[in-house]
């Protein structure tokens, strides 16, 4: 190789560093959070990420269980394949199981991607997160928040426990100050903070990495034989499956 001077060698190296940083911007995938109200009384502040109602997406999905490399259990949700899914037939095994359960029956929710100005130890720390919640919920909840307040107001969400779990509520109130009585600004287009904190419209699902894993029947197959996340899922591209029950009709 030619002997190459000081200063085509800096020149090499700056052109480098800025295509490895090209590349991570490009391949960095955010990782999402549920907001989560954990506690009886806990309560956080929202504004949807969307420009209309319609635009919330809903899927029917299971949850299933992994475990992390120290040990700990978390969630997965996976994109329900409808007739024939290995998961709604192994699902019915599990049914009389506690909490939290390997595999759980398909569920139907929606998914609104929302700037949290809280986090789950109540301290202010504007995030991307998702408001999920089941499809029934949205009909006698949600809706009628929008339909009275409109869509770019900021929510607060207030847990209340129940004497069940299934009886727990959570509630939506106007929210026109913050926690410690600043006035809520929503003057911020929702295109704006879309590209300020990075949505994209496939972060919920589409994409090997988003929130809702789309797996196939071998791949479902393959977590109920070992209880581990399907090998191969991230180099191996799949056929995409569309989503069981997806919907943009609203009106139920």
């Amino acid at each position: 190789m030619a002997r190459i001077s000081f200063e085509e060698m800096n020149a090499r190296l700056d052109k480098r560093t800025k295509n490895d940083n090209t590349r991570t911007e490009n391949t960095a995938r955010k990782f999402l959070n549920k907001v989560q109200l954990k506690k009886d009384k806990a309560h956080t502040i929202v504004r949807l990420l969307v420009d209309k109602p319609e635009d919330i997406e809903i899927y029917s999905t299971h949850t299933v269980r992994m475990t992390s490399k120290n040990g700990k259990s978390y969630p997965v949700e996976v994109s329900c394949l409808g007739d024939g899914c290995p998961l709604c037939e192994a699902s019915k095994k599990f049914a009389g199981d506690p909490f939290p359960q390997m595999v759980t029956r398909v569920n139907d929710s929606f998914y609104a991607p929302v700037i949290s100005l809280y986090n789950y130890k109540g301290e202010r720390e504007d995030s991307y997160e998702l408001f999920s919640r089941s499809t029934n919920y949205y009909r006698t909840n949600l809706m009628g928040f929008m339909t009275r307040y409109g869509i770019d107001n900021y929510i607060e969400i207030e847990r209340v426990n129940g004497a069940t779990p299934a009886q727990t509520q959570w509630n939506l109130f106007e929210a026109r100050k913050d926690f410690e009585g600043n006035a809520l600004d929503t003057s911020e287009s929702v295109a704006s903070l879309r590209a300020k904190f990075d949505v994209q419209n496939d972060d919920i699902f589409g994409r090997d990495d988003s929130f809702i894993k789309n797996w196939t029947a071998e791949q479902m197959n393959q977590y109920l034989e070992t209880g581990e996340y399907p090998s191969g899922k991230k180099e191996v591209q799949q056929e995409v499956v569309t989503p069981r029950a997806r919907s943009v009709n609203h009106g139920f």
